[in-house]
């Protein structure tokens, strides 16, 4: 049965509010793992902005882009690294809060190490993609590595 969130009456309005709490309950503090990625995202940003590296592409590759070339010449550290530089705050602040929204979600039905392992994964996939189809240097999480940990929400 549903409860119809109209204050009728001050019980119903109570359960109502009730309700709400126990549904949106622990959303910040169940997502440790969440948090600690994106506050991640925001300090690597930070080292971008420090270095003048944000929108640069030759600097962004300096810190770990991946090449436009689809070539690694042995930096396989990229196939991680690339997914924690962004563009410009517009960039960081789309994927900061669609991770925030989509991995808050997994983790607290999954856990912190599933999330992580998704989240690992879609940054391998996407990033083995990429560098098969891709013309230009590539940063942050977009695409394929958000696709991951939606279709995983789908569970």
């Amino acid at each position: 049965m549903s409860l119809v969130c109209l204050p009728r009456s001050p019980p119903v309005a109570y359960l109502c509010l009730v309700r709400q709490y126990e549904q949106h309950e622990g959303t910040v503090t169940t997502r440790p793992g969440t948090i600690a990625l994106v506050l991640a995202l925001v300090g690597v940003f930070g080292l971008e902005l420090a270095t003048h590296s944000a929108g640069n592409d030759p600097a962004l590759l300096k810190l770990g882009a991946l090449p436009d070339s689809g070539e690694l010449h042995g930096q396989y550290w990229r196939i991680a690294t690339y997914s924690f530089l962004h563009f410009n705050s517009v960039h960081l602040l789309v994927n900061a809060l669609l991770l925030f929204w989509i991995a808050g979600i997994l983790e607290k039905r999954m856990g912190v190490a599933l999330t992580g392992a998704i989240y690992f994964c879609s940054v391998l996939s996407s990033a083995f993609v990429i560098l098969l189809v891709h013309s230009c240097v590539t940063v942050g999480v977009d695409g394929l590595c958000v696709s991951g940990n939606l279709n995983q929400r789908q569970l």
